[in-house]
């Protein structure tokens, strides 16, 4: 079935006509016209409204998000959770000050993050945010 995937590297005896030392016709390479085809037309812009209603949204999230990884671990919710409870190894590892401290690093990272995309946030002459990353 899948035998159409590679072309033989040893020409068959079947194929041993003049014909055969051509490439395959099924790579592009071997048929230089479609090699040069026109590209497609560009899409047309995003309205400038739903790039800054997704920048709202994205920003929404990064600092949700980074606010609740930032400040959840040395809550009693951290503390006081039926998975640490029921599994003392991984309460252990999670109580550690190591992994509260890494978990509140990448809390920080997305409000950064956040924060950033708002800052940089430029809109362009043709209606296409820039964002600087």
């Amino acid at each position: 079935m899948q035998s159409e995937l590679f072309p033989p590297d040893v020409p068959s005896a079947q194929n041993a006509t003049p014909d055969a030392a051509r490439p395959s016709p099924r790579w592009p390479a071997a048929q230089p016209e479609l090699a040069r085809a026109p590209k497609p037309a560009r899409a047309a812009p995003v309205p400038l409204w739903m790039q800054r209603f997704s920048l709202v949204v994205l920003v929404t999230f990064c600092l949700y998000l980074g606010l609740l990884l930032f400040c959840l671990p040395w809550t009693r919710f951290w503390v006081q959770n039926p998975y640490i409870l029921a599994y003392p190894k991984l309460g252990h590892l999670l109580l550690h000050g190591t992994t509260r401290g890494v978990v509140s690093g990448i809390g920080l990272m997305d409000i950064w993050i956040g924060l950033t995309e708002v800052i940089h946030y430029r809109n362009s002459h043709n209606g296409e945010a820039v964002s600087r990353a």
